[in-house]
């Protein structure tokens, strides 16, 4: 999809507002899980969410935003899991308003997309993943080895499919079901994954087990980024192993990779939150009104956070770290050779300092952080001409 959009769907209840003919371009439109009732609204991007569109659920933004596919009349009953329930499997074209039933639901629904080549679905539904018909003729069960195969995700380029079984793995499939390989350093209960603008990542989401299994699929703790042949594992965010899920919905990416948009708690905050794809932890919150849980988001939207990463690349900083993340033992490279060092002080994130070195030698001396628990802290150098840099250190110890 070239054009930008947002969509998550959400839950609560009021008239609806017809959309035809609206512009969608940088546009939010999500939904909340409010007193059993879904909704779909659009944003105008302040927080406000004056307009609803629907009594719906889990949409999708397909064909460069001319259609909407969403699910109504869900059996919620609830149960966060039941959103995917029962109730009809909708197309919406965008320029007129037309609605067209693809099917009655009696079953899950468990996630769609759709190939650009031919407009065919590969849609999760019920105990497999078919490929259907634009209008959901000539259904072929293809793709599925047990129940728990969901949530596919196509790569246009080659109509490659990533999908994930939460009982075992990730994995990656070809549209006629053939070439089924598991993703290499993902586990069970990784989930969400999505395929990067390039195509080079898959950015998912991790859980445990330590929650409600009704809800498996719509909970996270952390975000990570592998390649398809599960190299360069990259944690993305950094809550701790142990924590109940934080993260309630499927992440997105912005439209040049650098960052992606999530629903869900992050740094004491609840709502959409774009964060850094990069490692850095670099992150951001999107205004959304006042509701409850945020679950299914979709679209390419254009990236906030990642122009303030791209103008941090350009000018290189004057501190180098490294590993980063680290894990024990850190290497300080100190970019600005004509003045001299006078200290280098850990603070973690509330400012608090945890150590100082002085008459630190950069690629010499070493910091050690190995007694530091996971997370996110700030390495700040002074010189003696009285100036202070700072840059940021992931820390994934105990």
């Amino acid at each position: 999809m070239n054009a930008r959009y947002v969509i998550i769907a959400a839950f609560t209840l009021s008239a609806t507002v017809q959309l035809s003919g609206q512009s969608y371009a940088d546009r939010i439109i999500y939904s909340r899980l409010e007193a059993n009732h879904a909704s779909m609204r659009l944003s105008d991007g302040a927080g406000l969410d004056t307009m609803l569109i629907d009594s719906a659920t889990v949409p999708q933004l397909v064909m460069d935003g001319r259609y909407l596919l969403y699910l109504s009349n869900t059996l919620i009953n609830g149960s966060a899991n039941n959103l995917l329930s029962g109730g009809q499997w909708n197309r919406r074209t965008l320029a007129t308003g037309n609605d067209v039933t693809l099917y009655n639901s009696t079953d899950f629904t468990q996630g769609y997309d759709l190939f650009l080549s031919d407009s065919t679905s590969a849609v999760a539904y019920a105990c497999n993943i078919f490929n259907n018909n634009f209008d959901n003729t000539s259904v072929l069960g293809t793709i599925t080895t047990d129940c728990n195969d969901d949530f596919p995700r196509i790569r246009q380029s080659d109509e490659l499919i990533v999908g994930h079984n939460v009982f075992s793995s990730l994995f990656t499939v070809q549209r006629d079901g053939t070439g089924r390989t598991a993703v290499p350093n993902t586990v069970q209960y990784d989930m969400w994954p999505t395929w990067s603008p390039d195509g080079e990542w898959i950015l998912f989401g991790r859980s445990n087990s330590t929650y409600s299994p009704a809800d498996y699929a719509l909970n996270v703790v952390n975000y990570f980024k592998i390649k398809q042949n599960g190299d360069s594992l990259t944690k993305l965010t950094w809550n701790a192993p142990n924590d109940m899920a934080t993260f309630t919905g499927n992440p997105i990416w912005t439209d040049n990779g650098e960052s992606f948009i999530a629903a869900g708690t992050l740094n004491g905050r609840y709502g959409l939150m774009e964060i850094a794809a990069d490692g850095s932890m670099y992150a951001d919150t999107i205004p959304t009104a006042l509701g409850g849980p945020i679950y299914y988001l979709t679209g390419t939207p254009q990236p906030r956070l990642s122009i303030s990463i791209k103008e941090r690349r350009a000018a290189a900083p004057a501190i180098l770290l490294g590993p980063n993340p680290a894990t024990g033992q850190v290497v300080v490279l100190w970019t600005d050779a004509p003045t001299i060092l006078q200290e280098v002080r850990i603070m973690d994130a509330t400012g608090r300092t945890l150590q100082v070195v002085r008459g630190f030698k950069p690629a010499v001396d070493r910091l050690d952080v190995s007694d530091q628990v996971s997370g996110l802290y700030m390495v700040q150098i002074r010189t003696t001409d009285g100036a202070t840099h700072t840059e940021r250190l992931v820390v994934a110890g105990r």
